[in-house]
C-alpha cells in the first residue's frame, strides 16, 4: 500500500491507474478507459486513503453485492434560534455535512476526527436515533431513514452500539444478568425468563467471563 502511494505522488490528475502501476501491483481489473483522479497532496495515512478518489463510481470497480452499509450525502444541520417566547431561526450549525461510505460484510472502519468533527452524530444518524436533514442509509440494501417505528425495532436487531465507558453506560441498578438479557428480551428473542437466564450465561461464556456473575451488580466486577 505505501508502494502505491508513493507511486501516486506526483501524478497528474485524470492518469489512468493502469498506466501508473507496474503490472505485478494491479491487483484488480479495470475497465477500459477507467481514469483515476490522484491528490497532488498526502498529509498522513488516512488522508491518503481518502484523497485517491475516482471519478468513475466505485461499482465499476468493486462489487455493491456485498455492502453491508452504505451512507450517501449524509447532512445533519441543527438550527440555531433566537428568543424565549416566539423563536425563530437565524442560523444552523453543519454537524455532517455531506458525507458518504460504505462498509462490506466482514469489515471494520474506523471514522476519525477531531472533536465535534460530527462522528457521534453520523453515528446516531445511522442508528435513527438522530433524523438527518438529508441523505440516505442504506443497510442491507433498504433505506432505513424511510423506515416505521415496528421496521427500525427489527433492524435494531442487527445494528446497536457498543460504549466504552463502562461506568456510564452500565445501570448501576441493575445486575449483570438483567443488563445483557434486556436486549434479548425486548426483541422477543428469548421467549421466558428461564430462556433470557440461559442466553445471558451462554453469551457470558462466549465472552470467557464466569456465567455465574450474572446476579452480580456493575460495581462487583473488576
Amino acid at each position: 500500500m505505501d508502494g502505491l502511494f508513493q507511486t501516486c505522488r506526483g501524478v497528474q490528475s485524470g492518469a489512468k491507474l493502469n498506466e501508473i502501476l507496474p503490472e505485478k501491483d494491479q491487483k484488480f481489473p479495470l475497465e477500459p478507459g477507467l481514469e483515476i483522479s490522484i491528490a497532488h497532496r498526502f498529509r498522513s495515512r488516512s488522508r491518503k486513503m481518502t484523497e485517491a478518489a475516482t471519478d468513475t463510481p466505485l461499482s465499476r470497480v468493486l462489487p455493491q453485492t456485498d455492502r453491508l452499509l452504505e451512507v450517501k450525502n449524509l447532512k445533519m444541520y441543527f438550527p440555531v434560534t433566537e428568543g424565549i417566547i416566539f423563536q425563530k431561526t437565524v442560523g444552523e450549525i453543519k454537524a455532517v455535512d455531506d458525507i458518504s461510505f460504505f462498509m462490506r460484510k466482514g469489515e471494520t472502519l474506523g471514522l476519525v476526527g477531531e472533536s465535534g468533527c460530527g462522528k457521534t452524530t453520523t453515528g446516531r444518524c445511522i442508528l435513527q436515533l438522530t433524523k438527518p436533514t438529508s441523505g440516505r442509509i442504506l443497510f442491507e440494501g433498504d433505506d432505513i431513514t424511510k423506515f416505521s417505528s415496528a421496521q427500525l425495532r427489527a433492524v435494531r436487531r442487527k445494528i446497536q452500539v457498543i460504549f466504552q465507558g463502562p461506568y456510564s453506560s452500565l445501570n448501576p441498578r441493575m445486575s449483570i444478568g438483567d443488563i445483557i438479557g434486556e436486549g434479548p428480551s425486548v426483541h422477543k428473542i428469548t421467549r421466558s425468563k428461564a430462556a433470557t437466564v440461559d442466553r445471558v450465561k451462554e453469551l457470558l461464556s462466549l465472552a470467557g467471563l464466569p456465567t455465574n456473575i450474572h446476579t452480580r451488580y456493575p460495581h462487583e466486577l473488576s
